[in-house]
């Protein structure tokens, strides 16, 4: 379990105590009670390891609503250390709630919510996170992507031209990789040509970039200008 509420503890076992019960029995249940404490606190340490101090009190004022844009921050990096995605997801959430300006908050979410594949989510994310004026370039890209496999080529293309242009001296490969495939999946064959053969200009390492989409290309060339010539 993510987190153990003492107070509900406390109330579950206050009402199993008999009203006016012997000392003894009152003494047991007290007992009964520490136990579970006990446990509680040995589960939280299995859970969190170093941080289960730590993040006791930080969960504690989530739930009681009373926790800063800072707490979840703090949240969040430690949820991510410890792989528990779901938790990070929520902090960073409340984070941008509390502060919709925290423009490394945001960013934030958008990647979580990419790895988690939660796509419509996360170009909403990202696509705040630039309007407000986010400049880190993998905003971009995984924007683009997101939009690609959502079925949204158009605005995936535009945030790949994005990049292209703004770093025309750099040779980014991933990014015209993602660039040629999705041109490739709106059926633009002469201008993911162009891309390709642009690109291998670049360098003679890169002659044989996109070897079998390139094939593919001229393929579907070829038989437009037969199409045509008929």
């Amino acid at each position: 379990m993510d987190f153990y509420s003492y107070d509900s503890a406390a109330r579950e076992f206050a009402h199993l105590l008999p009203p006016k019960s012997n000392p003894h029995k009152k003494a047991s249940w007290i007992m009964v009670a520490l136990g579970v404490f006990l446990l509680s606190g040995l589960i939280q340490i299995t859970q969190w390891n170093q941080y289960a101090l730590e993040i006791i009190p930080l969960k504690t004022f989530a739930l009681m609503g009373t926790a800063t844009e800072n707490d979840f921050g703090r949240l969040a990096e430690i949820c991510l250390e410890r792989h528990k995605y779901s938790c990070a997801l929520d902090a960073y959430t409340n984070q941008v709630k509390i502060n919709p300006q925290n423009l490394e908050a945001r960013l934030s979410l958008g990647l979580l919510q990419v790895k988690l594949g939660d796509l419509d989510a996360a170009t909403a994310t990202l696509s705040a996170y630039l309007k407000n004026g986010g400049d880190e370039p993998r905003a971009r890209f995984e924007l683009g992507k997101a939009y690609s496999k959502i079925g949204q080529p158009k605005k995936a293309l535009s945030q790949f031209e994005g990049l292209l242009r703004e770093r025309a001296s750099v040779f980014q490969v991933s990014v015209t990789r993602e660039y040629v495939n999705t041109l490739m999946q709106t059926k633009k064959w002469s201008q993911a040509k162009h891309t390709i053969e642009h690109a291998r200009h670049k360098s003679v390492s890169y002659n044989a970039f996109m070897t079998a989409e390139y094939k593919v290309i001229l393929k579907h060339l070829g038989s437009q200008r037969r199409l045509a010539s008929e």
